[in-house]
């Protein structure tokens, strides 16, 4: 239950560092998501949550190989079982501008 709890508020803080103006503030709060996600996702790493929450909070300061690094070791580590990896790879390929990849994702859907 705790595990779901940090997930949970992880995502909170992803959420309130999106709406955050204070620089500073906002990077402290990205920081303690993906320092607690990291540690979610080493405890459980067949828990595809962890990844989809960290890959946005990556993609939201721009760190793009790092996400791409990251969902490439959640679709690992889940076995090419969870959509949602596959969805949030493919959104960061679309963002970035990558639209064969992001189709190539989206294909791993079906």
């Amino acid at each position: 239950m705790r595990f779901l709890l940090v997930q949970w508020r992880s995502r909170q803080d992803r959420i309130k560092a999106k709406l955050m103006l204070n620089k500073e503030k906002r990077k402290h709060l990205l920081k303690q998501s993906e320092d607690a996600l990291r540690c979610c996702s080493s405890l459980d790493p067949s828990d595809a949550r962890s990844y989809v929450v960290l890959g946005k909070t990556l993609l939201m300061q721009r760190r793009y190989e790092e996400a791409r690094r990251l969902y490439q070791q959640g679709t690992e580590a889940t076995e090419n079982n969870s959509p949602f990896i596959w969805s949030a790879w493919g959104w960061l390929e679309f963002k970035t501008g990558n639209v064969s990849a992001a189709a190539s994702c989206i294909t791993q859907l079906c």
